[in-house]
């Protein structure tokens, strides 16, 4: 046979187009783009009612973070004034807090705070006691998150306890240098919108042992005030008698709490 009269050879392509059945049109994928994570993006569907919306106009404003008070005192000091502002500030409807003492736990661990201390338990002390601020102030209270924290030398206390042991044991006070790094930390991590420095107002004792706490007394008070000055912190000296620290305290504070800011 002619290779002219051969039927004409079909390619596979035009083969495979007339075998194979037509394939429907499908319509484009949807992509959906990828959710940013700092835009809200469209709310998810559910089947569940649509919530409430309230009025969040007539709901109390809370701040995201409290309004600090310390109380700072000699040893003993400031117990009845923080008790008397939680009070004060409770009956207006404030809610407020006071961290938990760390005295009894440095007790329990054989780390007392006075005349045997040394500058270990005083960085333990400081440590414990800004831990009790935080707590403090990210717990809730009856009255809904706390607004106000009062709390007692969480560390300006330790401090001034631990040089008037040192002066007790040595006769003279420590230089700058063995606590500037405590009082650093302490500068740093207490930062207060209102400190209150009670006046020492402690009776002399009646027997030995009591006329020696006294003197130890008269001595942290001392180192307070010295502390306080040395490190350039804004306190409000409190007048004496204890009623009249009491009360301009008592006025301190609730000027504090009509701040725009609580």
């Amino acid at each position: 046979m002619h290779p002219a009269a051969r039927s004409p050879r079909r390619s596979p392509s035009r083969r495979c187009i007339r075998l194979c059945p037509a394939r429907p049109q499908l319509s484009p994928r949807r992509v959906t783009p990828p959710r940013c994570r700092t835009s809200p993006g469209p709310a998810p569907v559910s089947s569940s009612p649509a919530p409430q919306h309230h009025d969040r106009s007539a709901m109390p404003h809370i701040p995201p973070y409290p309004m600090l008070i310390e109380i700072i005192g000699a040893p003993g000091a400031g117990k009845e004034l923080a008790a008397d502002l939680l009070d004060v500030l409770h009956e207006r409807g404030i809610s407020a807090r006071q961290p938990r003492a760390t005295a009894p736990l440095a007790e329990s661990r054989g780390l007392p705070l006075g005349p045997e201390q040394d500058l270990d338990t005083t960085r333990w002390l400081i440590g414990a006691g800004l831990a009790a601020q935080v707590t403090a102030e990210r717990e809730r209270t009856l009255h809904g998150p706390a607004r106000v924290v009062v709390s007692r030398s969480t560390g300006w206390g330790a401090l001034a306890h631990w040089l008037a042991a040192e002066d007790l044991r040595t006769g003279r006070t420590p230089p700058h240098s063995r606590y500037a790094d405590l009082a650093r930390l302490v500068v740093a991590a207490c930062q207060r919108d209102l400190v209150l420095l009670l006046p020492h107002d402690e009776p002399r004792g009646e027997d030995a042992a009591a006329e020696r706490r006294h003197q130890f007394a008269l001595r942290v008070d001392w180192y307070l005030h010295r502390l306080i000055d040395e490190e350039g912190i804004t306190a409000v000296h409190l007048p004496l008698p204890m009623e009249a620290a009491r009360a301009s305290a008592v006025e301190r504070v609730l000027d504090l709490c009509r701040e725009p800011a609580l």
